[in-house]
């Protein structure tokens, strides 16, 4: 956990999953440059497929990540492949789709995404994709757990019996 101004936050982890390497390091570059200049905590992991994704997921008890960047298309299984195995698992962790065409943006909303993004990627697109996450998804949670902190420690609080 990390202390940003006054308040403790949770780190925001991203997971990126692209089987181009370019691409990858791409997405996680922005992400990072992106999240310095919001002053959040962060962690990034990259995957060069889902399947490698998935088994992660899979792997952890606590829910590892906060946000998916998927690339659609890929060797194996496809991003949209894992997405609706999540969803077939009640799993609402934020997805970002990334994708070289716009074939898939009708069967890509049946599973919710925060946003789908065309290849080549746009850094401010992209910022724009994350800051909607931080918003709806991950700030609201941190407000809450400040507040919750707040009345734990309050001198002032009365207990009513």
């Amino acid at each position: 956990m990390h202390v940003i101004a006054g308040e403790k936050m949770n780190t925001y982890r991203i997971a990126v999953c692209d089987d181009d390497p370019v691409m990858r390091e791409q997405l996680h570059s922005f992400c990072r440059e992106l999240l310095d200049g919001e002053s959040i905590p962060y962690a990034i992991t990259a995957f060069p497929s889902a399947a490698e994704l998935e088994k992660r997921m899979n792997s952890d008890v606590e829910k590892p990540f906060n946000l998916l960047i998927l690339d659609i298309q890929m060797n194996g299984m496809t991003g949209l492949e894992l997405a609706r195995s999540l969803r077939s698992k009640d799993d609402r962790i934020s997805i970002i789709f990334v994708t070289a065409c716009d074939n898939y943006l009708s069967e890509g909303y049946d599973v919710q995404p925060i946003h789908f993004l065309l290849k080549p990627i746009c850094r401010e697109a992209l910022a724009n994709a994350i800051r909607t996450d931080l918003k709806l998804n991950y700030l609201p949670k941190q407000s809450h757990l400040a507040s919750v902190i707040r009345y734990c420690i309050s001198p002032c609080r009365k207990y009513v019996m």
